[in-house]
């Protein structure tokens, strides 16, 4: 329980945080629709007016709003380095010592599995599974815009969706197995690592001790 609430606690001091990359997450996905936009003015504004100085309007607002999607994309990842960083830094701690006791109860197949636990985690904040979750919830605004353009033009992205998220599943399923079955033999190695460098280490730390002694008379 109190590990729970040390997580919690962890995850609610980068509320702020947290926030500000939700609203860049809300403007990188709004500013994805800028090219299918531009198109648009190219096809319904350019070519039937044959302006030039309306194509490089609209050419250098779509730059710019591509800057600034570039910008957005940039301090979100800071952002999420920086909850990472900043929940490594609070857990860490507490999961040292829990591996610490976790030794000198000759538990040393798990000792340390929870700070591999907590850099697993960090490099998921950091990583592209945390920006994909982000943009979830921005499928069905897509979809919708897709069904303004042409009813079939969302007919077709709902199938490939549905065709995608199935071979996903299937693949994940296909390997799930395998990784489990890798991750156990990691930690195995890492367990018998460990037990044979303190085996060797031991005699060694024990001879300089014995060095350190006086002398007798």
């Amino acid at each position: 329980m109190k590990g729970k609430l040390q997580w919690r606690s962890a995850f609610a001091w980068n509320r702020p945080d947290w926030i500000a990359v939700a609203c860049f997450a809300a403007v990188i996905n709004l500013l994805m629709l800028v090219p299918t936009l531009y198109m648009l003015q190219v096809y319904d504004r350019v070519l039937a007016s044959g302006s030039q100085m309306t194509l490089l309007a609209v050419s250098l607002i779509t730059v710019f709003l591509l800057v600034v999607m570039a910008a957005a994309d940039g301090f979100r990842s800071r952002l999420l380095v920086r909850i990472g960083q900043s929940i490594d830094a609070r857990l860490a701690p507490a999961v040292f010592q829990a591996a610490y006791r976790a030794r000198l109860e000759g538990r040393a197949t798990t000792a340390g599995q929870g700070l591999a636990d907590l850099t697993q985690v960090r490099q998921f904040l950091t990583g592209t599974g945390l920006l994909a979750l982000l943009d979830v919830p921005w499928i069905p605004i897509y979809i919708g815009v897709l069904f303004l353009l042409h009813p079939v033009l969302g007919c077709f992205a709902i199938a490939f969706g549905l065709l995608q998220l199935g071979v996903t599943w299937l693949a994940h399923r296909g390997s799930q197995a395998r990784v489990e079955a890798s991750m156990q033999a990691t930690q195995a190695a890492d367990a018998t690592g460990g037990q044979l460098l303190r085996r060797f280490l031991v005699p060694e730390d024990e001879a300089h001790d014995r060095e350190d002694l006086p002398a007798p008379e």
